[in-house]
């Protein structure tokens, strides 16, 4: 954003190894993970041991390509904890 660089922008990461989602923390965060069926569960700890602020948001994005996992679990047996949203 104009004018507050060093406090809003965005940065993109690849979730190969749990190392690479460390070290976020903020009040106000937003984490978008894309192709999120495909995150593997140590990978999804990380992330959400990052989201320690007052208002961060998780958003995962993916297709229901699998039958277990993260994200198949966000949307089955955890899904009282989660919104979820159909496009």
């Amino acid at each position: 954003m104009k004018k507050h660089e060093d406090r809003w922008f965005a940065t993109a990461k690849t979730a190969t190894r749990p190392e690479n989602m460390q070290g976020f923390h903020e009040d106000y965060m937003l984490f978008v993970v894309d192709e999120a069926s495909g995150i593997t569960a140590p990978i999804m700890e990380t992330i959400l041991g990052t989201l320690s602020g007052q208002k961060n948001k998780l958003l995962m994005c993916g297709s229901p390509t699998r039958t277990n996992g993260v994200f198949y679990d966000f949307h089955n047996k955890d899904r009282d904890l989660y919104k979820a949203h159909k496009v």
